[in-house]
């Protein structure tokens, strides 16, 4: 009686059909397999795919599996599973150093970037931090970011002033309070000059 197909096998016994008694996938004993694969048919995953001859090239595994010599530097061969391919960018928190010495750091994710970690020489994306705005809001410090450089701008209507001893800060201007004159309330502003003076004041210059 012949041992069928993926059953355990000996020197002693046969395999069924044009089965081969070779080592199992696992190390321990060995297994009938196929040697040809039937007309267009592919090995699966986790059975041999050995050649048929010295100079036969290994038989095609199915799907996206590989022929893998079994164990490394042997002479039986399996079809095992390919490794996921690497994601095109590293995620947030995820390793991003370089793969060899000459080489760039790998290409984060979104807007992080690669940083090397502090004391070593590994590197990790990171979040970029969100860029500065434009104008800075009233309490805000508006001191220049370089020597020689003018302050920074106030948003709306707040204006850099230097405030002892915290430095220059944008502040709201103060408020004219509003003063009584012939009962009736007036905001306090500068005063305007009738029309008559200011024309005579044009003729003496």
């Amino acid at each position: 009686m012949c041992v069928p197909e993926g059953s355990s096998c000996s020197a002693m016994q046969q395999c069924c059909g044009n089965n081969q008694c070779l080592p199992s996938v696992n190390g321990r004993g060995s297994t009938c397999v196929q040697l040809e694969p039937p007309p267009g048919g592919c090995v699966h995953t986790g059975f041999f795919c050995t050649p048929t001859c010295t100079a036969c090239p290994p038989r095609k595994c199915c799907g996206n599996s590989r022929c893998q010599q079994l164990p490394p530097g042997g002479s039986s061969m399996v079809c095992v599973d390919k490794p996921p391919p690497p994601p095109k960018c590293v995620e947030v928190h995820g390793n991003c150093t370089p793969g060899c010495p000459t080489c760039p750091p790998r290409k984060c994710c979104g807007n992080s970037r690669c940083q090397q970690l502090l004391g070593g020489s590994s590197m990790v994306c990171v979040k970029k931090p969100p860029p500065p705005p434009k104008c800075v809001a009233s309490g805000g410090r508006c001191s220049p970011t370089c020597t020689g450089c003018a302050p920074r701008e106030c948003c709306g209507n707040s204006w850099c002033q230097q405030v002892w001893p915290l430095g220059l800060m944008c502040r709201q201007p103060p408020e004219l309070p509003n003063v009584t004159w012939n009962g009736m309330r007036r905001s306090r502003q500068p005063p305007v000059l009738p029309d008559m003076f200011l024309e005579r004041h044009e003729e003496e210059q």
